[in-house]
């Protein structure tokens, strides 16, 4: 079986994160969810503000809700996330290093670090970033 390419979600904001609701599936000539058999309308009932649109669209609004921007963090606090799990891509350059915790926010996010030179900052983003686009993230950059 194929997976569905729609899914109904109410979009997320940066207060509230909202998971799919329901994929979507075509049934008799009306989209409804595969799993509630609800139309959208009837799903508006109990998620105000329910959408329907492409997985792609979903996880795309979702990373922009849940990414943040840059912020400077202590040296302790760059190390404790270092030795809290495994890193995920720790890498170095000329005085400059990242790295990505290993336990994700929501679906591809994590919380990212970085230090350049004496300055120690974290944001959070897709687990997919260079070490590059890490570092161009930065203030100063």
């Amino acid at each position: 079986m194929s997976q569905p390419s729609h899914v109904f979600y109410v979009p997320s904001t940066r207060a509230a994160i909202h998971t799919a609701i329901d994929a979507a599936v075509l049934r008799d000539g009306q989209t409804v969810g595969l799993y509630s058999h609800q139309t959208q309308d009837e799903l508006a009932r109990n998620y105000p503000g329910v959408m329907l649109g492409t997985v792609e669209e979903y996880e795309a609004q979702l990373v922009q809700a849940v990414r943040t921007e840059s912020v400077e963090i202590t040296r302790r606090q760059y190390l404790e996330a270092l030795e809290v799990l495994p890193p995920l891509d720790w890498e170095g350059s000329r005085g400059n290093e990242s790295f990505k915790l290993s336990e994700f926010h929501t679906g591809n996010i994590t919380s990212i670090y970085a230090r350049r030179g004496h300055r120690y900052f974290t944001f959070r983003d897709v687990a997919t970033l260079s070490h590059q686009e890490i570092m161009s993230r930065l203030p100063g950059a």
